[in-house]
């Protein structure tokens, strides 16, 4: 997984000083110190300076807000995570008792940015966007770019990379329209980001290339003040990173190389070994894709060290599988599965640290009454007996519930991917509106089809019974036929011709049903003719070879190389005839094919007008013909 590095340095701190007119000059002193402390990284200092104007001015509401504000701030800052927000809060009431408007939307933004920062993306969102509904009313142009800058943060972090994007461009409009350079460069680095993580990669470099040429240009002029100076330039090696990292993915391994060393050097200069070792790291990545074993091996082990002492588990985890795959090339398997088994290892760690400390507590309470509650299931033997089995009787009806509910899931799917392959055959006026909406679509329906996929794996994971197990696996499997379909169709960007490669969808439901159900040692023997077809028909036949090779595999074929499996696809005018044989024991994949499984195939086959013949007599044989036409 990429760690995404978006430059935000000092701006929560920072942001929201001077918020008042200093009339009395004691205040101002006090204030300025505070500030002076904070600019030189004396956070302590700030902290004692800021509770001391709590203390000697009860009865200026706007300037013990302002001093929570940046108490809250320093602490979360600092690790304080609970008794910063609990400055934030007071901040919150205190503005709002105030009546001050703005400066309660100034809180609002730290707090909700806080609570990003914690991980708590619902509360920061609802905090966030109440504040941005004040700087819009206000025209507070700064604070609404850096709003923008924020939520686009959050939704990346999120997945929500349409919105991410829209919300970074809407920064870097403000930014370009205030002429501020500085914002600029950082909007341009997370806008890139984002298009990194969209995988659009020559989008991602611009922006990059963009903010490096802002902040070189930035440190040459004389009217910015040494501080931010400072700020910008330990930037730079950030936006050097990541094009590095953007060049290694567009397979530029030298251009790659070149960033990733300049960002070495720039790190270096401000002591930053956490930036280097990141650095290192992709290093190694870089020159293990050159072959160039030992180099990278250095670069690795280098970060690895690094990783380890300042304990960065992310960083662990990637460095263990790049060494694992390393080793793994050039022949060490001894080398291979240790760090396999670290990587393994490391992950499992990761997921279990937040669920930690609610086990041991639920552990202690399960040891303190297990003895009592043995004693009681003695007692309660025979009810719970016959409770099991109307449990049992309650599960069957929940399973047919549930593979009703999946399959009214399965065919809204499949309305939406009608919904939107339709839109394509229409006619757009405005090009630019039409690859708009194209993208939106398609990540409207892959996230409706990945939240589908997320639910049968979650239902799979927590029952027992093998046979709704099957059921479950069984949906699975047709939901990645369509999700193929769907990535085949919108990776193919010709979306006024309507059509897909047939033929290379079909393709890719064979290769992974084969590793799939772990039959790679039989032969697939495959003639398919190259093909284009409508998505409104290809889905169906995907979903018709689904079922058949599935049970062909499931119940027909053994792991061995006598089995057999043939695929031939073959256009003559305006028909198709597909013909799917094995040859395994026909009548056990008869007696084994589901109702629901033969229902879907007739269903499906009467769909698009298809002739479809069964022959059971030496294996299995299905023929399948079809027309071309809608």
């Amino acid at each position: 997984m990429r760690k995404r590095l978006l430059i935000i340095i000092n701006l929560l701190l920072l942001s929201t000083f001077n918020l008042l007119a200093n009339k009395d000059s004691s205040i101002s002193v006090l204030e300025n110190k505070a500030y002076t402390a904070l600019v030189n990284n004396q956070p302590d200092i700030a902290r004692t300076y800021y509770l001391q104007l709590i203390q000697e001015n009860p009865d200026s509401a706007e300037l013990r807000a302002m001093c929570y504000n940046n108490l809250g701030a320093i602490d979360i800052r600092e690790g304080f995570k609970v008794r910063g927000l609990d400055f934030l809060q007071k901040a919150i009431e205190t503005y709002e008792s105030a009546g001050k408007d703005t400066l309660l939307a100034k809180t609002l933004y730290n707090t909700g940015r806080s609570y990003k920062l914690l991980g708590q993306y619902e509360k920061a969102t609802e905090l966030l966007l109440d504040a941005l509904n004040v700087f819009e009313e206000y025209e507070m142009k700064v604070d609404l770019a850096e709003t923008y800058n924020v939520l686009g943060n959050l939704n990346g972090d999120l997945g929500n990379l349409e919105t991410a994007l829209r919300y970074h461009e809407l920064a870097c409009k403000i930014a370009i329209e205030g002429k501020d350079s500085i914002r600029l460069a950082m909007y341009l680095n997370n806008k890139g980001s984002t298009y990194f993580e969209m995988e659009f990669y020559k989008e991602a470099i611009t922006d990059f290339q963009n903010s490096l040429t802002i902040k070189n240009n930035l440190l040459e002029k004389s009217y910015l003040n040494p501080e931010k100076k400072k700020t910008v330039k330990r930037s730079i090696p950030y936006t050097y990173y990541n094009l590095g990292e953007t060049e290694l993915q567009r397979g530029n391994i030298d251009r790659a190389i070149k960033n990733f060393k300049v960002a070495i050097d720039l790190h270096s200069q401000f002591n930053n070994e956490r930036g280097v070792a990141y650095c290192d790291n992709f290093l190694g990545r870089a020159y293990f894709l050159k072959t160039q074993w030992d180099t990278a091996i250095t670069y690795f082990n280098k970060a690895l060290e690094s990783a380890k002492n300042l304990e960065i588990n992310d960083l662990l985890l990637n460095n263990y599988l790049f060494q694992y795959e390393l080793y793994d090339s050039i022949g060490n398997k001894t080398k291979a599965l240790e760090y396999y088994k670290l990587y393994s290892k490391k992950h499992q760690q990761i997921l279990n640290l937040d669920k930690q400390k609610a086990i041991n507590e639920f552990q202690i309470k399960y040891e303190v009454g297990k003895k009592e509650q043995e004693n009681k299931l003695l007692f309660q033997k025979a009810e719970i007996d016959q409770l099991k089995i109307k449990q049992q009787e309650a599960s069957i009806q929940f399973w047919q519930f549930f593979t009703v509910i999946i399959i009214i899931l399965i065919l809204f799917a499949l309305f939406l991917v009608y919904k939107y392959y339709r839109l394509f055959g229409k006619e757009k006026k405005l090009a630019e509106k039409e690859k708009q909406l194209n993208r939106e679509q398609h990540h409207r329906i892959k996230n409706h089809l990945q939240t589908l996929a997320g639910l049968l794996s979650f239902q799979q994971r927590k029952i027992e019974d093998n046979v709704a197990k099957e059921v479950i696996q069984e949906s699975s499997n047709r939901v990645e036929v369509i999700k193929m379909l769907h990535l085949h169709f919108y990776q193919s960007g010709d979306y006024n011709s309507h059509t897909i490669q047939l033929h290379s969808y079909l393709q890719e439901i064979i290769e992974n049903l084969v590793v799939l159900f772990d039959k790679t040692a039989i032969q697939v023997k495959k003639n398919i003719e190259a093909v284009l077809l409508s998505p409104e028909k290809a889905l169906p036949i995907g979903l018709i070879c689904n079922e058949i090779i599935s049970n062909a595999l499931k119940y027909g074929l053994t792991q061995d190389a006598k089995s057999e499996l043939s695929i031939s696809l073959k256009k003559e005018n305006e028909k198709i005839t597909l013909i799917i044989k094995d040859n395994g024991n026909g009548n056990i994949v008869h007696e084994n094919n589901s109702s629901i499984g033969l229902d879907l195939i007739n269903q499906l086959a009467k769909q698009i007008d298809a002739k479809i013949d069964r022959d059971f007599t030496e294996g299995v044989k299905y023929t399948l013909i079809f027309s071309t036409k809608q």
